[in-house]
């Protein structure tokens, strides 16, 4: 009896000793292999020592196509906008009811997305004549379970638009058109 109290008590004391081992986190801050060419889209570097003009010409740009603004902070050079549309797609209701059919199984479908826009400025550390601007569109999807998924927006044309369109504006500010 003894030995079996001895045994369990081992037992237990390994359990305990290693849940206290300190986990491997090492994986968790690997970057993937595409990481360098997501953040070449997401950034551009304007030629101005004015913040506050690029940020006011950032959230003009954002309100022009659509996006309600969340919070701006000039001291940070911060913005966070959203806005709303429907996910619903035609070829995703078919294919919802051919697994209903088929499976007799409900899948599900999208039918409400919110995009959401980060938008960072920093300066240039050896020229302060330079800012750094970086924004990402992140897209929250929910279906019809309301079920949640979040998917980071990869396609260049969107952040193209969006830095044209910044452009134009911070020239237009400039030149007080």
């Amino acid at each position: 009896m003894k030995k079996i109290y001895i045994m369990i008590m081992a037992l237990a004391m390994t359990f305990i000793l290693n849940g206290c081992a300190s986990p491997d986190y090492s994986q968790y801050y690997k970057l993937s292999p595409e990481h360098l060419q997501v953040r070449q889209v997401q950034t551009r570097i304007y030629e101005t020592n004015d913040e506050e003009q690029l940020l006011t010409a950032s959230t003009h740009v954002l309100q022009d196509l659509g996006y309600i603004v969340e919070k701006t902070d000039f001291d940070l050079g911060f913005l966070t906008c959203y806005k709303d549309r429907e996910a619903i797609e035609a070829d995703q209701v078919v294919g919802r009811f051919l697994v209903a059919l088929l499976a007799g199984v409900d899948i599900g479908n999208d039918v409400a997305q919110r995009i959401k826009v980060t938008l960072v400025i920093s300066s240039i550390k050896d020229n302060p004549n330079k800012k750094v601007v970086r924004v990402s569109f992140v897209r929250a999807v929910t279906n019809t379970h309301n079920v949640t998924r979040y998917e980071l927006i990869l396609e260049p044309a969107i952040y193209q638009d969006f830095f044209n369109k910044l452009s134009q504006s911070v020239f237009l500010t400039a030149e007080k058109i």
